[in-house]
């Protein structure tokens, strides 16, 4: 029995006094009574041993001649052989009434079968004979080369290298289980533009088995455009401000040379060149 009823007020009002080693193994008794469905041993030494109460003889023999009676096939319990008996007796009703339908239904079948109408043989009709196929001309599917894996190679090839490149073995499998061999060249075109772009270029791509799951190629991604150049600053040496220096003095000497005050303003021009070569 994998069950039985226990009834909390009845077992307390009959255990209130035992101690608690001859509660404990009072409720070990019980149990290995209804899952055997036998009595126990008539040795106390093989019923320690059999409820795990080694040393506490003196709480088991206490518990066997208060609730149980000894007979000659051992220590028989009243209210388990009660329990027992009706547990088997509603499995013996369950065997029968299940024998009982299965017959039922045996005979209907077998009723059903008799009452079939007769069935009449009509001849066979000639078979038509099926055109034969020109091989030459018909249409032949054939498998992509390499089977399911076809173009595997190429992608794993194909993708960045880095730390999320990884779960080489889980992305083949999800490449054979949905047949994206079909695919591969819309999968190399769309790696092949991706690979150009910033974000892959600086590694921050996403792991090959998130691109395939999310079947990432169908995007749309557009090929970034070139930056335009920067235009080339030129910085003028000191070659040239030497000689866009003596340019502007020789424009004062000729600029002096037309004005009146030209000996106090020529010597202003010369006392200016001087500070320009010092400070040059």
């Amino acid at each position: 029995m994998n069950y039985y009823p226990f009834h909390l007020g009845d077992y307390a009002a009959h255990t209130a006094h035992l101690e608690p080693m001859e509660d404990l193994a009072y409720r070990r008794m019980l149990d290995l009574y209804y899952r055997t469905e036998f009595p126990l041993p008539s040795e106390t030494a093989a019923i320690c041993r059999l409820i795990r109460m080694k040393g506490h003889e003196e709480a088991v023999e206490a518990v066997l001649h208060e609730f149980f009676e000894n007979m000659e096939q051992g220590w028989v319990h009243a209210r388990c052989e009660a329990e027992i008996a009706k547990m088997q007796d509603k499995q013996a009703k369950a065997r029968a009434s299940a024998q009982a339908s299965v017959n039922a239904r045996s005979t209907n079948a077998q009723r059903t079968l008799n009452e079939r109408p007769t069935v009449v043989e009509l001849p066979t009709p000639t078979p038509t004979p099926t055109p034969k196929k020109d091989i030459s001309t018909a249409a032949q599917s054939h498998p992509p080369a390499g089977g399911l894996a076809a173009g595997f190679a190429e992608f794993w090839e194909a993708w960045p290298k880095g730390e999320r490149k990884h779960d080489k073995a889980k992305c083949l499998e999800h490449w054979k289980r949905n047949h994206l061999g079909e695919k591969a060249p819309a999968i190399a075109a769309d790696i092949a533009v991706k690979r150009t772009t910033q974000k892959w270029q600086d590694g921050f791509c996403e792991a090959p088995l998130v691109y395939l799951r999310g079947k990432r190629w169908e995007d749309g991604v557009v090929p970034e455009a070139q930056k335009p150049a920067t235009a080339a600053i030129t910085v003028p040496s000191k070659a040239d401000e030497q000689t866009a220096a003596l340019l502007a003095e020789q424009a004062e000497h000729a600029a002096l040379s037309q004005s009146p005050g030209a000996t106090a303003a020529r010597i202003a021009a010369m006392a200016k060149l001087s500070i320009r070569r010092v400070t040059a």
